[in-house]
């Protein structure tokens, strides 16, 4: 059960982050599109990951885990859930960040005022984030990333 906890808080680390990017005043100003949808997913995702660390602590804790066969549906329907959610990051979250990111980059590039090197970073972190095909943790952090930059960016630009 410690490679599903380690994946579960590699999960629940990256959506907790990405909620607070997305729940950020700054970003509502600058995207232009919703993300209530994004939102609720995450906020669902969340809930559930931390529903089934807690409840694969207590179990593990009573060690039940322990060779006893009585206890294989649970542990199936917490891999299960562990994994959908891991699908919905690959398949729903990153495409919404990838789109969201290259929305914030090209309205980055028609500024005439800003930190044209803190741009190059986000350009830079978009393009490796666009290249990952595997690791969906690893896709997400790195489009967070190109997008948390494009938002210092925006945030330093003169007023």
């Amino acid at each position: 059960m410690s490679d599903v906890r380690t994946r579960a808080e590699e999960l629940e680390g990256q959506l907790s982050e990405l909620l607070h990017l997305v729940n950020h005043e700054d970003f509502a100003d600058l995207y232009d599109g919703d993300v209530t949808k994004t939102k609720t997913l995450l906020k669902d995702h969340l809930k559930t990951l931390r529903t089934d660390m807690q409840q694969m602590s207590e179990v593990e804790k009573a060690g039940f885990f322990a060779g006893d066969p009585r206890f294989d549906n649970v542990k199936r329907a917490l891999i299960q859930d562990i994994e959908s959610i891991g699908v919905d990051l690959e398949f729903e979250i990153n495409p919404k960040l990838e789109a969201i990111a290259k929305q914030l980059g090209e309205k980055a590039k028609k500024a005439e005022t800003g930190d044209k090197g803190l741009l190059q970073q986000a350009f830079e972190a978009l393009d490796k984030a666009i290249a990952m095909v595997a690791a969906p943790v690893a896709k997400a952090a790195a489009l967070t990333t190109a997008i948390k930059t494009l938002m210092d960016f925006f945030q330093a630009m003169p007023k």
